[in-house]
């Protein structure tokens, strides 16, 4: 039962509203494009607001494309079952990715050694060489 009330309360939100004085709640459904919404565009959208209510809504509304797109992108990426688990993992992908490059370039220092006396150090010993 309390996973079937859970199921439920992800699909419906609320709001409350004053009526003349009177608090209503509005019950609406949520749009199955918002569980594709990353963490970090949720955290910003109530920080893009301003204090009054009139800022707030505009605020929103300019910001309703950009959104909605990258909720579609998202949506997208999760029908891919490989490039959803890469890209829920890209954190430690990046980080991984990272050590290795920097184990590849110590290996390079350690490993390339350079011999002066193969080396020519001027451009006549270049020509030289060449021919």
């Amino acid at each position: 039962m309390n996973e079937a009330f859970q199921f439920y309360s992800s699909l419906v939100s609320k709001v409350e509203i004053d009526n003349d004085g009177t608090l209503e709640t509005v019950w609406f459904p949520v749009p199955p494009l918002t569980m594709y919404l990353d963490y970090t565009t949720k955290q910003a959208i109530p920080r893009s607001y301003a204090d009054s209510h009139e800022e707030k809504i505009k605020s929103f509304l300019l910001n309703v494309e950009e959104y909605r797109l990258k909720m579609e992108h998202l949506q997208n990426i999760a029908s891919h079952k490989h490039l959803s688990w890469v890209t829920s993992k890209h954190r430690s992908i990046e980080r991984i990715n990272f050590y290795l490059v920097l184990m590849v370039n110590i290996l390079l220092l350690i490993s390339v050694k350079e011999d002066d006396d193969e080396l020519p150090s001027t451009g006549d010993d270049i020509k030289a060489n060449i021919e």
